[in-house]
């Protein structure tokens, strides 16, 4: 956790979005604006119980980390103040103000729910082109190294045969 002397402790949370119902990408019907991030309540309990968050500290968070399926730790990024694609990192603004007021609506607790949302702040411009292009990209080095591995695997047999 860090701290931002105007706006106090700034939260980061990292998941892994997937195929699964635990974390859900939402884009806007053209897919080229990723609007919300949503958590499952198992999501949440499964963060309670390793300590990771407290239940209050759900509503701090700022900044979301989407870590891509591979085995590889690349990272996208989903934090303030920058929207922009670098390698393999994209920066998006996580609209604190708006998630917490959709939040309140409800009388439910955090672990009441099914899920909670993390809203985008509107001026970000991340789609699902941009985030499916990068876990192209990390497939491609991922088929890299194993295909660097079985070769070197290959000369070390043949070394030893010798």
């Amino acid at each position: 956790m860090n701290y931002d002397e105007n706006k106090g402790p700034q939260q980061t949370l990292f998941v892994v979005p997937g195929s699964g119902k635990d974390v859900r990408l939402f884009f806007n019907s053209d897919k080229t604006k990723l609007e919300k991030i949503r958590l499952s309540v198992n999501k949440l309990v499964e963060i309670v119980s390793n300590g990771v968050l407290d239940v209050e500290a759900f509503l701090h968070i700022n900044s979301i980390g989407l870590i891509t399926r591979t085995k590889y730790k690349t990272l996208v990024k989903v934090q303030p103040p920058f929207s922009t694609i670098d390698k393999d990192i994209v920066d998006v603004k996580i609209n604190v103000a708006e998630t917490s007021e959709i939040f309140h609506k409800s009388s439910k607790d955090i672990l009441s729910r099914q899920y909670i949302d993390y809203y985008v702040d509107s001026g970000q411009q991340i789609s699902h082109h941009d985030l499916y292009n990068l876990s192209v990209k990390n497939q491609f080095v991922v088929d890299e190294i194993k295909r660097r591995k079985k070769n070197d695997s290959t000369s070390t047999i043949a070394r030893n045969k010798k």
